[in-house]
């Protein structure tokens, strides 16, 4: 992977859009469960406990 990078064939996966950050923060705020947030979204769930820990340790 390294050389693949050193090349500029990898570049990662992209990040999150804010909109949808916003999105998973607002339905948070309303208590909503992170399965179902995740499923409106379409994202993971995983996903969701990133956004919502990076906005915690903000």
């Amino acid at each position: 992977m390294a050389a693949a990078k050193k090349a500029g064939k990898y570049k990662g996966r992209k990040p999150i859009s804010d909109n949808i950050k916003q999105s998973i923060l607002s339905l948070r705020a309303k208590a909503t469960p992170v399965s179902q947030i995740a499923s409106t979204v379409n994202v993971s769930r995983n996903t969701v406990y990133k956004v919502i820990n990076q906005d915690i340790n903000k």
